[in-house]
């Protein structure tokens, strides 16, 4: 679902280098993502 979300410009994926909590996670096994701003509506394009 991320992928198809991405393809459309919908989301973006955010590169972080740590992530400020207990280090216990390598920053490759995590992936964070955010809505584009105006694609987030819902609608069914």
């Amino acid at each position: 679902m991320l992928d198809r979300l991405l393809k459309k410009g919908r989301i973006r994926l955010i590169s972080l280098e740590k992530c400020g909590g207990c280090s216990r996670c390598s920053p490759e096994s995590m992936a964070f993502y955010e809505w584009i701003e105006g694609n987030s509506t819902g609608t069914n394009n």
